[in-house]
């Protein structure tokens, strides 16, 4: 019997765990295994390959690493030793060029040792499946982590590449999909013969059901105490499934008989703000934008009027867009509430059907305008029962809207409006130095009270035109009114403050912009624009690292040219759909849009940023640091005003703590990137994301992973990161070769920038294909096939 008393044996060796594990295995299998010491080989290898092919007897064999120091109960060096596959056990010669090639890897990395073990075992055949499984995730959270790929090549478990990931909740009451139940069955039963340590299991999944083990490996995981126990993180998350049913109920006055939730449809929260922000730049981005900002844009451009309606809420620490909401928002004034009930349903149902479009609803999911390819489009509205009247409905509902916002003098109005904010800021007096915390956050009340009337408002509906302008650029490429080649060379010639800021960047390192001047235009960003914690540019120390950085310097613009014909062609198409517009008008009005968007958003960031700064510094008079502030809300801030400084210090001290104590527990949690049922938090899986590509390049570099440092050589890099923001403008200073990143829209912030500079980019991969980055140090990036290979990995 297996006594767990054998345990610290056990992780000697990969060897000695299977050879342990395989007489008492019931609900998995180890394959036949021959075990050799290096020093056996060194001393009488043939009598070692005899003993092999005795052994084996004609089946192809797997000869695999097991070195002393490969895994231990403190630390694990999977994949950096070789193991080869497919081996002739009858091959003499395979045989000692496979056990060389293994001992061999040994010595290359410094790990040459007698004591270490070869191990030889039958090659598994009828591969259904095969990954690894963790008992817990990285975090110790209470977690199954089932990483794996379909299909006979079990060479993905080798090197560490698995195209699905899935994680199952720990908990008696969870109903595991009956594909992995085998799978977990199994890792259970190991469990029990090791207990009281997290494992890290290879196995492969055999077409008859059965389960072969590979591997068991201690998992080092976060080494802190545990904060939250098991049974805490199962209670969470069965209030986490109540709050999503609640919300989960009809609204009456919006259409839809469920919803759904996503971080990253319309305002993108996971992009902006993080998957999982701190409270402060949760409740400013609520406050400036996705509480009532958001809906009163769109009802003045024409949308259904979805007032009271919350875009953005949080299950533990993720924000998430409550997609209902959001959809209902797109709908144009004037359909019946029948046919709005049928078309939020519709648009529920494709979503849910395609979740690799949460990113792109837009442009995949929600008719938000009319374009030139909705005929074609719409057909998919006969298969969900639209009569063609209702078609006709929606048809000329959307053209009455679209003509109604391709507007020049409304984009005037609304950069009229922020240039006004703009003014109204350097008009505020100067606040004294010795100002009271009180008067600092009165200050920063009414910041962020113009920014929202004249600044994020305006920027709504500006980035609702820029949206519009692409979707129908994008619908002249369907119609085959215009090639790629000309849409990513009239992107390249949009100028927008990118082109500014690398001009400028340039004149400041020739000495021909003063530092003071640079600061005044750029010193409001910081990349995160809602983190408090992130240095703004005129903070000293990391103005330093931007100007040493080398400037592209000002940008040689691309000029759009469409030929005549072309441009005929286009007119003729949009007067054909009923478009009050002809084709230059439509590429004048887009690039308005686009240039208005971007700049719209450098304005508005600066009443922010002040704003941010004003309850940093009173934050840090009552002798709080910023990393206490960003767990403070926006809530226990307003209170402030009326309250001398010692309750203002205890009250936020109070909710400080709480907070901080609430985004420690949750961080236990592991959610999915959709939510379409109250299942979904206990079995979290995660869709196959579509990037977002941009320009037609092909680039192949080593990676650069960027958490915000300026300090990083980047230079001819593949720059890879969560998100970015224009905090994060400074990167395109530094020409990297391309830019990666983890979440991002179709027309995203990044998006528009990294068209306008033609720099190729993958943008919103997702959390599978983003983690599988992590582990690269070089890359192909193909952006016209959109695909992503990678060169090399990390030992």
């Amino acid at each position: 019997m297996f006594e767990s008393k054998k345990l610290p044996e056990a992780f000697i060796s990969k060897a000695d765990t299977l050879q342990i594990l395989s007489g008492v295995l019931k609900k998995s299998l180890v394959e036949d295994l021959y075990v050799l010491l290096e020093s056996d080989w060194k001393k009488n290898k043939t009598e070692v390959v005899r003993n092999i092919k005795n052994r084996f007897r004609g089946r192809n064999i797997v000869v695999r690493s097991s070195a002393l120091n490969e895994d231990t109960n403190h630390y694990s060096n999977a994949g950096t030793f070789k193991s080869i596959l497919n081996v002739n056990s009858l091959h003499e010669v395979s045989i000692v060029s496979a056990v060389e090639s293994v001992i061999g890897s040994y010595k290359k990395k410094g790990a040459g040792d007698s004591n270490n073990r070869v191990l030889v075992q039958t090659q598994t055949i009828d591969v259904l499946s095969s990954g690894i499984v963790l008992t817990r995730d990285y975090n110790d959270s209470p977690y199954y982590v089932i990483n794996y790929s379909d299909g006979k090549d079990t060479t993905t478990v080798a090197r560490g590449l698995y195209s699905k990931t899935l994680k199952i909740l720990k908990s008696d009451h969870v109903n595991i999909p009956l594909r992995y139940k085998t799978i977990v069955n199994a890792v259970r039963e190991i469990e029990e013969l090791v207990p009281n340590i997290a494992l890290n299991i290879e196995y492969a999944l055999k077409s008859n059901g059965q389960v072969v083990v590979f591997q068991v490996r201690p998992l080092i995981v976060a080494g802190e105490e545990h904060l939250v126990s098991d049974v805490d993180v199962f209670d969470k998350v069965e209030r986490l499934k109540t709050r999503f049913r609640k919300l989960s109920q009809p609204t009456p006055h919006l259409a839809g008989k469920v919803t759904y939730f996503g971080d990253m449809p319309d305002w993108n929260p996971a992009e902006i703000i993080g998957s999982s922000p701190r409270r402060l730049a949760f409740s400013l981005y609520a406050e400036i934008i996705t509480d009532d900002i958001w809906h009163r844009a769109r009802t003045s451009q024409g949308y259904t009027d979805v007032n009271p309606a919350n875009l953005v809420v949080t299950f533990g620490n993720k924000p998430y867009v409550d997609i209902r909401n959001s959809f209902n928002s797109f709908i144009p004034v004037g359909l019946s509430q029948p046919l709005r009930e049928k078309l939020i349903n519709f648009y529920l149902e494709k979503l849910k059907r395609n979740p690799q479009f949460q990113d792109k609803v837009e442009f995949e999911i929600v008719y938000t305008c009319y374009d030139l390819a909705f005929n074609k489009r719409s057909k998919e509205l006969l298969k969900f029962n639209f009569s063609k009247e209702e078609i006709d409905q929606i048809r000329t509902a959307l053209l009455h809207l679209t003509n109604n916002l391709l507007s020049a003098e409304s984009i005037r109005a609304d950069l009229g409006q922020n240039e006004e904010l703009e003014k109204y800021r350097e008009a505020f007096p100067a606040v004294k130095k010795q100002a009271s915390p009180q008067e600092r956050v009165e200050r920063a009340l009414n910041l962020l009270a113009m920014c929202k009337k004249m600044g994020t408002l305006q920027f709504s509906r500006l980035a609702r035109l820029a949206f519009i302008g692409k979707i129908l650029l994008r619908s002249l490429i369907d119609e085959g009114a215009l090639d790629y080649m000309n849409y990513y060379r009239f992107l390249e010639s949009i100028n927008t403050v990118t082109s500014s800021f690398s001009a400028d960047m340039e004149k400041l390192n020739n000495g021909n912009l003063k530092k003071t001047d640079f600061l005044n235009k750029y010193g409001h960003l910081r990349p995160g624009t809602y983190d408090i914690r992130v240095p703004r540019y005129d903070a000293h120390d990391y103005f330093s690292l931007i100007k040493a950085s080398n400037s592209e310097g000002e940008l040689g613009k691309k000029k759009f040219i469409l030929d005549t014909e072309g441009y005929r062609k286009i007119s003729f198409l949009l007067k054909k759909h009923g478009f009050r517009i002809d084709a230059n008008e439509l590429f004048q009005l887009t690039r308005f849009a686009l240039e208005a968007r971007e700049y719209s958003k450098f304005l508005f960031t600066k009443p922010l940023s002040d704003a941010m700064e004003h309850i940093a510094i009173a934050a840090e008079d009552l002798g709080f640091l910023r990393e206490d502030i960003s767990h403070l809300d926006l809530e226990a801030i307003k209170m402030a005003k009326d309250k001398d400084a010692t309750s203002i210090k205890a009250q936020w001290g109070k909710r400080i703590n709480k907070n901080r104590k609430d985004f420690v527990s949750n961080s236990c949690i592991s959610l999915p990137p959709v939510i379409f049922s109250a299942e979904d938090f206990d079995v979290i899986s995660y869709y196959d994301s579509q990037p977002n590509y941009v320009t037609n390049k092909k680039i192949q570099g080593d990676i650069v992973l960027l958490d915000g440092q300026a300090d990083k050589k980047i230079s001819g890099k593949v720059v890879l990161l969560e998100a970015a923001d224009p905090g994060y403008d400074w990167i395109f200073a530094k020409k990297p070769a391309a830019l990666i990143t983890k979440y991002g829209g179709t027309a995203s912030h990044m998006v528009v920038r990294c068209a306008e500079l033609g720099l190729p980019a993958a943008i919103g991969l997702g959390d599978h294909l983003y983690e599988l980055l992590l582990n690269a140090n070089s890359i192909m990036i193909d952006c016209e096939n959109q695909k992503i290979e990678l060169k090399g990995m990390v030992s």
